[in-house]
């Protein structure tokens, strides 16, 4: 496996969760349960679809998936600071930063579906 195809692999990954952002986040669900007017309750991981309840698995509320997103990108752009200096000898020097900014990406998304389809079961 060459550089090259590292980087396209990453390249399509990427082009991938952007895909899945757009879907998640523009294509509404059919029948909105909520329009009634009443509370929403929360179903904890009922309803929820599989890469949501991945990405949420052990997060307990929304608090702690924001600051999981929160830590992934501080973390992901203090990684690139000493990656930067380093990537002329070793060409997967970015390779970490870039899985903690996919991770910030689907934490987030994760934390809209939440939002918009299903409640925390904190309240929060």
């Amino acid at each position: 496996m060459t550089f090259e195809d590292l980087k396209f692999g990453l390249f399509m990954a990427f082009g991938a969760l952007v895909a899945v952002g757009y879907v998640v986040t523009k294509v509404r669900p059919h029948v909105d349960l909520y329009r009634s007017g009443e509370p929403r309750r929360a179903t904890w991981r009922t309803r929820r679809p599989a890469w949501v309840k991945i990405g949420l698995s052990h997060v307990g509320s929304r608090q702690t998936a924001v600051n999981f997103a929160r830590f992934s990108l501080i973390a992901a752009f203090v990684w690139a600071i000493p990656a930067a200096y380093i990537a002329f000898t070793h060409p997967f020097a970015f390779l970490p930063s870039v899985l903690l900014l996919v991770a910030a990406g689907w934490y987030r998304l994760c934390v809209r579906w939440v939002d918009r389809h299903d409640a925390w079961p904190d309240g929060t």
